[in-house]
């Protein structure tokens, strides 16, 4: 962050804004610390941000110094909205038909389809899919290793998709599910950072980006849509480094985490 910032500011200045999408959006500000805070983005002009609502899914409204790791996430509350307009809208795009648990990274080709299957029935008496868990204790990766995070810790988790400190998240209705991740590394000038999304242990899609420097800790987001095939089905979230040593992720609720929602047959 460029410049200081007070509990009630409803404007920031980052040092570089390539990245982050078109507002409103998301970000967390001093991440895995006492002044951990998210905060909804209105509006962004450059690498202005403005129209800030401080204090979002929870977290309370801190003053935060001048260089503050700044970084866009996906919070509880834009899984909730995406969950909630999915059945507010009568259809939805389709999607190619392709094999077991690929990956696409764009729905639609043109042609729409009604809701379907035991999630949607009218806009009433529906009950979420879906799942957020995060890495709560650090953990520290060998170079130049891809490596699973086991996620020890949940923000929700209502049909029990995940079990313990496991690495794999289940995918327990057949269709298409929205999976995202977002993992922290600790500051590193050296190397690239690398997040995968990997159902049932085969090739997945991946997010790399290049070190964002010493003194600030690298964020790297990643979203893709899944097909189950199998109530049985899985996705793990794996990660690389590239510093020349190990490098522990940044640890916490908005730090390094993955969610899922089921969309639809």
């Amino acid at each position: 962050m460029n410049g200081a910032i007070l509990s009630g500011a409803t404007s920031l200045i980052v040092t570089s804004a390539t990245g982050y999408p078109t507002a409103p959006f998301m970000i967390v500000v001093d991440a895995n610390t006492a002044s951990e805070e998210l905060i909804l983005v209105g509006a962004k002009s450059g690498t202005t941000f403005s129209s800030l609502t401080r204090g979002a899914d929870g977290t309370s409204a801190a003053g935060h110094s001048s260089g503050a790791a700044v970084a866009h996430v996906v919070s509880a509350t834009d899984i909730d909205e995406f969950d909630g307009h999915r059945w507010d809208t009568p259809a939805v795009a389709a999607d190619t038909d392709v094999a077991a648990s690929s990956i696409h990274h764009t729905l639609g080709t043109g042609a729409t389809q009604a809701a379907t299957g035991n999630h949607a029935h009218g806009t009433t008496g529906l009950t979420f899919s879906g799942a957020r868990v995060f890495r709560n204790a650090g953990l520290s990766l060998v170079n130049n290793t891809l490596t699973a995070i086991s996620w020890d810790s949940e923000s929700f988790d209502p049909g029990g998709l995940h079990s313990g400190s496991s690495s794999q998240v289940t995918l327990n209705t057949v269709g298409y599910w929205l999976v995202m991740a977002a993992v922290g590394f600790q500051a590193d000038a050296t190397g690239y950072r690398q997040v995968s999304i990997i159902p049932n242990a085969v090739s997945g899609a991946s997010s790399i980006q290049s070190a964002t420097g010493a003194t600030s800790d690298t964020y790297v987001p990643l979203s893709v849509i899944v097909q189950a095939t199998a109530v049985t089905d899985y996705y793990e979230v794996k990660v690389k480094q590239t510093s020349g040593g190990n490098l522990a992720i940044v640890a916490g609720q908005a730090a390094s985490w993955t969610a899922c929602t089921y969309l639809g047959t």
